[in-house]
């Protein structure tokens, strides 16, 4: 993805990943991804790593500040591939 962070208000164009595609390898080189889990809400994230036999994947935060974790797939309602931000709005 081009964009190395995301701001609060930012409008995203994305592409849902059907559920039967996340038991093969995701393309985790090529986008960024909004995962929309059960208990913590909508995240968008780097991805980057899936463990098929586990049902696992591993999240990058693009803010420094926070520490990459693993989240299992079960967990996840949706997944989406982050095309682009197609607003943005700008503030001082």
């Amino acid at each position: 993805m081009g964009g190395s962070s995301y701001q609060e208000g930012d409008k995203l164009l994305c592409r849902d990943i059907k559920r039967d595609l996340w038991t093969s390898k995701l393309r985790v080189n090529d986008w960024d991804f909004v995962i929309v889990h059960r208990e913590e809400g909508i995240l968008i994230k780097r991805i980057v790593e899936h463990d098929l036999e586990n049902g696992k994947i591993t999240c990058h935060s693009l803010n420094p500040m926070y520490e990459d974790f693993t989240l299992q797939l079960n967990d996840v309602a949706k997944l989406y591939n982050v095309i682009k931000i197609v607003d943005r709005v700008v503030r001082r």
